[in-house]
């Protein structure tokens, strides 16, 4: 499970790209799941990308099976899968089923000493970098399929992931993902000055989802 941290209002939260399949190029979770000494096991895993926010810890996109790709000097890794997969169709937060109302993951978060579902779950997974029990990999699958049969439940865009639309919507996301692969492969770009956006048009630096 990949726990995304809620945006703020006026933050692009660019990564992951769910609609180009990738996942990491700003160096999220690189100190644990994509930390070079873990990301390459990730070969062939399915990853939960959960999106917390008010309404719950929501499971947004579950890929289907990832491949590893090492840049910089197997310093920063990519994750990346088949976007054509059916599987890999991604949700709206608002549709998305919440994670902990599926038993076999609320039975594993019994033991965690905080208060609210959420928080309980950001204490178990958030520096997790191991898979999930079978039961409980199998569960998550299984309400995922479900929620795909109804094709009202998919995201338009990125910003529909999230629990809110955030004043800043990144409207050049393939742009943006060219720029941060060439800057991971070290080779130059990343800045990306006056993108088009939902409210004014600034220039800032993509932020990762940490």
């Amino acid at each position: 499970m990949v726990l995304l941290r809620r945006p703020r209002k006026n933050d692009r939260r660019t990564d992951p790209f769910y609609e180009f399949g990738s996942f990491g190029l700003t160096g999220c979770h690189r100190s644990n799941l994509l930390h070079p000494r873990n990301a390459p096991r990730l070969s062939g895993a399915r990853l939960a990308f959960i999106q917390g926010g008010n309404d719950g810890a929501r499971l947004v996109c579950l890929t289907p099976p990832v491949t590893v790709v090492m840049h910089a000097g197997n310093t920063r890794a990519e994750v990346r899968w088949d976007k054509d997969d059916p599987s890999a169709r991604f949700l709206r937060y608002e549709d998305a089923p919440v994670v902990t109302a599926i038993d076999d993951v609320a039975a594993m978060l019994e033991d965690v000493n905080r208060t609210t579902a959420q928080g309980r779950l950001a204490s178990k997974f958030r520096s997790h970098t191991k898979p999930l029990p079978p039961a409980a990999a199998q569960s998550l699958v299984r309400v995922h399929d479900e929620s795909l049969k109804a094709t009202k439940r998919f995201a338009g865009g990125y910003e529909e992931t999230l629990p809110f639309l955030p004043d800043i919507v990144d409207k050049r996301r393939k742009e943006t993902r060219d720029s941060l692969l060439l800057e991971a492969q070290g080779r130059v770009p990343a800045e990306l000055d006056e993108l088009e956006t939902g409210g004014s048009s600034k220039s800032r630096r993509p932020s990762g989802c940490r």
